[in-house]
């Protein structure tokens, strides 16, 4: 059988749809390969403009023209931000940069930013009612040289240009991804302020008046080396200033005029921050509607406000050291206990008065009486001291003995809980609404004294005294200038650090909250707030704090007793009843012996006596007998001499 040399007709069509169906999948996996199934509405959708001449096209410009055709699918605006008209016609297949929803970016050498992949386009910035900026895209030198791509010099009326992502249907990463750049290398002029208060903020020596311009080798304080930490972290580089230009001094004249204060260094600062003179201020400053309308801030922290008062050491009297062993029950409680165990004691005794009890052949009031020494024996000691032979005396004794148990039990605990206690520090004043209806006057920074009031706007004003700096209101307060004090926390932590204002307290919850931070200047807004943002999360914010906080050099005045141990004074009461008890006990002694001793004097007096009578009367009897035997004899007595 002989092969032909070539194929039939139906081989022929078989291998040219086999071929076709090659092309189409390759066609196919091409497509999906340059666009994204969420950029284009269907395969069936996606045309191509072919020429003759895109054989000669170079694999770069067919790329490109794929992708330009992808995007035409999509490159509609919203109504509420049309993208400007191109001024002149695009190049076949291709587009005019920035005008007209297409990935722009992506026809330069953009990198692997996220951006680069996004849709934008110039807006007429005076009807787009969505996000849009101004224009600072250039267009790069690459384009000139992309026949896809062509320029255009922008219509009359539509600059400065501003582009928007968001009329394309894009979140703008460009312009988020151009304010995180890094702080390295970033030159920020700085200028050092001086707190006028607390620790938390920069504090600078002696020398820099409070609330001055400082340098940045006499300061110091939490914020300060907050700064240092994020100077470290971020690697930017600072450039201290330290007066400011002529036109930024000039505001303060306007500000008296217009905040009815001369502005201090503090507010210039913030407006030199804000006209774009410095780039940071190098201070804890309050975050308040006037500063915040001038610069951007960069809140560090919240401080808590207090109303702070003296604290009162209460002391004891002799007579209450002695009152304190009993203090834990009261005198009518103390009266019942006893009355109750005089009466059973009584009961008992009365019980086993009878024969064949305890008590049995005694007095009656013999009985009392040893019965009621027993009972309050048995509750000082703790146990019972009868020894019950009657039914009724046992049970009448467990009924004792329970009563016993429960009252020293309840005496012991309540007397831990009360000895324990050495001082207690009281003050007059609760709450802000006790230091009102008192009236008392309360000393304030400016600062805490507007934000008390608007904290509580229905404050008698006539009570507030104004503090020319933080440190002097807590002074004037411990001065008695006024009688309270409206303070920060790290206020009274920086003065207990210097050991003093050791008698003051803060009274209840915080008043209120400030937020404090630092005025950024808007061109580097972003990157510092991303750089806090970064420093915060990595605790650099707690370490500077950690690192500066002062040192308690107060006394200790602890409220309550660390020592276990009970001191003589707190046991005077129970040792001075049991020494009254003893001496008593022993003058009874000796008045019982020189009774019982004069009781045997005289009886033995009258015993001598007794005998010297009956030897007496028998010597008299014996020589009565005698001569009466003589008698008898007829002996005279004269022979018996």
């Amino acid at each position: 059988m002989r092969v032909s040399g070539t194929l039939s007709l139906r081989h022929r069509g078989f291998l040219s749809l086999v071929i076709a169906l090659l092309c189409s999948l390759a066609l196919l996996a091409a497509a999906e390969t340059i666009v994204s199934p969420d950029e284009i509405v269907s395969l069936d959708d996606l045309t191509f403009d072919l020429r003759v001449d895109d054989a000669a096209a170079s694999p770069a410009t067919s790329h490109r023209r794929l992708l330009a055709a992808a995007d035409s699918l999509v490159n509609g605006s919203t109504s509420a931000c049309a993208c400007l008209q191109p001024p002149t016609t695009p190049p076949a297949g291709g587009t005019v940069f920035g005008y007209g929803c297409h990935a722009h970016d992506n026809y330069t050498s953009c990198g692997s930013s996220k951006h680069c992949k996004d849709k934008w386009c110039y807006v007429a910035s005076g009807s787009c009612t969505i996000e849009n900026h101004l224009s600072d895209k250039s267009v790069p030198a690459e384009v000139s040289s992309d026949p896809l791509v062509s320029t255009a010099t922008p219509a009359a009326g539509t600059t400065p240009l501003h582009y928007s992502y968001a009329t394309c249907g894009y979140v703008d990463r460009y312009t988020l991804t151009k304010s995180m750049k890094s702080l390295s290398g970033v030159t920020v002029k700085t200028m050092y302020l001086a707190n006028t208060g607390g620790w938390k903020g920069t504090k600078c020596d002696e020398t820099i008046k409070s609330g001055g311009i400082g340098t940045k080798d006499k300061c110091r304080g939490g914020a300060y080396r907050f700064i240092e930490l994020l100077q470290a972290a971020e690697g930017f580089v600072v450039e201290e200033v330290n007066k400011f230009e002529p036109v930024v001094a000039a505001q303060k004249p306007r500000g008296k005029a217009t905040l009815g204060f001369n502005p201090k260094d503090f507010q210039l600062c913030v407006s030199a921050v804000g006209m774009g003179f410095l780039d940071l201020c190098n201070a804890a400053i309050v975050l308040t509607p006037e500063r915040t309308q001038i610069a951007p801030f960069i809140t560090l922290f919240e401080e808590p406000v207090y109303l702070v008062s003296k604290y009162d050491v209460e002391t004891e009297s002799f007579a209450k050291k002695l009152r304190s062993a009993f203090a834990p029950f009261e005198w009518q409680l103390w009266f019942l206990i006893l009355f109750l165990v005089v009466v059973i004691s009584g009961l008992i005794g009365s019980m086993e008065h009878r024969p064949g009890g305890e008590f049995e052949g005694r007095g009656m009031v013999t009985t009392t009486v040893e019965a009621t020494h027993d009972g309050i024996s048995s509750l000082l000691g703790g146990g019972s001291k009868f020894e019950p032979i009657t039914l009724g005396g046992k049970f009448a004794s467990i009924g004792l003995g329970f009563l016993i148990l429960l009252t020293i039990s309840a005496y012991t605990a309540n007397l831990a809980s009360y000895l324990i206690v050495q001082r207690s520090r009281t003050t007059e004043v609760q709450s802000i609404v006790d230091a009102v209806r008192l009236r008392k006057t309360m000393c304030a920074h400016r600062v805490d004294k507007n934000g008390l009031l608007l904290n509580y706007p229905d404050l008698p004003k006539e009570l507030l005294i104004e503090s020319p700096t933080r440190t002097q209101a807590l002074k004037d307060a411990v001065d008695g200038t006024c009688d309270l004090a409206i303070a920060r926390e790290e206020e009274l932590q920086f003065q207990r650090g210097l050991g003093e204002a050791c008698t003051m307290q803060f009274v209840g919850a915080p008043l209120f909250t400030l937020a404090v931070g630092v005025p950024v200047s808007p061109r580097y807004f972003m990157r510092f707030q991303n750089a806090i943002a970064r420093a915060t999360t990595n605790g650099l914010v707690r370490q500077a704090m950690k690192e500066t906080l002062p040192v308690n050099a107060c006394p200790v005045r602890s409220a309550v007793n660390t020592n276990s141990g009970m001191t003589i004074d707190q046991m005077a009461g129970p040792l001075l009843l049991s020494a009254v008890f003893s001496i008593f006990g022993i003058l009874c002694h000796l008045a019982s012996t020189r009774l019982t001793t004069g009781k045997k004097d005289a009886k033995g007096s009258t015993e001598d006596h007794d005998h010297v009578t009956s030897v007496r009367s028998m010597l008299i009897h014996i020589e009565r007998q005698q001569a009466e035997i003589l008698d008898h004899l007829g002996v005279g007595a004269s022979n018996a001499a």
